[in-house]
């Protein structure tokens, strides 16, 4: 978010930070997911409810959907309304297939709250399964009018990932 709005390429930073020998800083993206992350501060706050950065840290983190979805209207300098938006990446975390917790889940629900109309693929998942998730595949095949494309969990550049062939390409969080 300060990257954002001091305009740096948190992509650069990153890449230099990791040019280090024992630095591995991770991408931002659209939240945290699993059965950890998410969860664990929450147990540590019912113990020490006056605790602030675990509560701040989930703040910022459950607002991350919301975030994204408005960087992507900004991006595309026009309301997402009626707009088929791709999510790449169903699980939470890249090459795992487990969707507990997603953060693709919170951007579905803030497409859906702009009027956008969320599909999803993931290379992990088939279209029954992603229906069972409560997403709308995508099959690969045509371009709906309106599209763009959000990323939000990225897999091995190995597995097939539809979404260059998905209208703008315009991507959140780590680019497919």
């Amino acid at each position: 978010m300060f990257a954002d709005r001091s305009r740096i390429d948190i992509n650069v930073v990153i890449d230099d930070a990791n040019s280090q020998p024992f630095s591995h800083i991770h991408r931002p993206g659209t939240g945290v997911g699993g059965h950890c992350i998410p969860m664990y501060p929450r147990f540590y706050l019912a113990g020490d409810p006056e605790a602030r950065i675990p509560l701040v840290s989930r703040a910022i983190n459950d607002a991350m959907p919301s975030y994204a979805v408005d960087l992507l209207e900004r991006e595309l300098e026009r309301p997402l309304a009626g707009t088929h938006v791709l999510i790449l990446g169903v699980s939470y975390r890249g090459e795992v297939k487990e969707a507990a917790f997603s953060s693709a889940f919170g951007v579905r629900r803030e497409l859906e709250r702009s009027g956008a109309q969320p599909l999803a693929a993931d290379p992990l998942y088939d279209g029954d399964e992603l229906r069972a998730h409560g997403f709308e595949p995508w099959d690969g095949r045509g371009t709906p009018p309106s599209a763009t494309a959000a990323a939000v969990r990225r897999h091995s550049p190995s597995r097939r990932t539809p979404g260059k062939r998905f209208g703008t390409g315009r991507y959140l969080g780590r680019a497919p």
